[in-house]
């Protein structure tokens, strides 16, 4: 009877502590977006006069973002209007070797070979 009153109590104890250590550990867990959102903030209050961007020239670099942005955008859309849907999907290729002999295994007109090749 010793034996089962102690392993029931090391089986609370340790359920205690498991759970103890869980809280503790969701407590800390959850202000690390506190603490990263802090990190990654500018510091303002040394900030030095000269280094301020004009309402002006902060515009000016946006909509030069922007154009290269669209250009990069534009440059990268292919120029898929002219293709026809065979062009698309690419059904003037040919298939290849493997496809075939699959394609030839399911039919039956080609033995299925059992080898396993690394």
């Amino acid at each position: 009877m010793l034996s089962f009153f102690s392993l029931n109590l090391r089986r609370i104890v340790t359920i205690f502590l498991a759970s103890i250590t869980l809280c503790f550990g969701v407590a800390f867990i959850s202000n690390t977006t506190a603490i990263a959102a802090d990190a990654i903030t500018r510091d303002t209050t040394n900030l030095d006069p000269t280094d301020v961007v004009s309402d002006a020239q902060y515009e000016a670099a946006k909509m030069r973002r922007q154009e290269e942005q669209a250009m990069r955008s534009k440059m990268a859309e292919p120029d898929e209007d002219n293709k026809s849907i065979s062009e698309k999907l690419n059904l003037d290729e040919t298939l290849p070797r493997s496809t075939k002999k699959f394609v030839e295994q399911i039919t039956g007109d080609e033995p299925i070979n059992n080898e396993t090749h690394p």
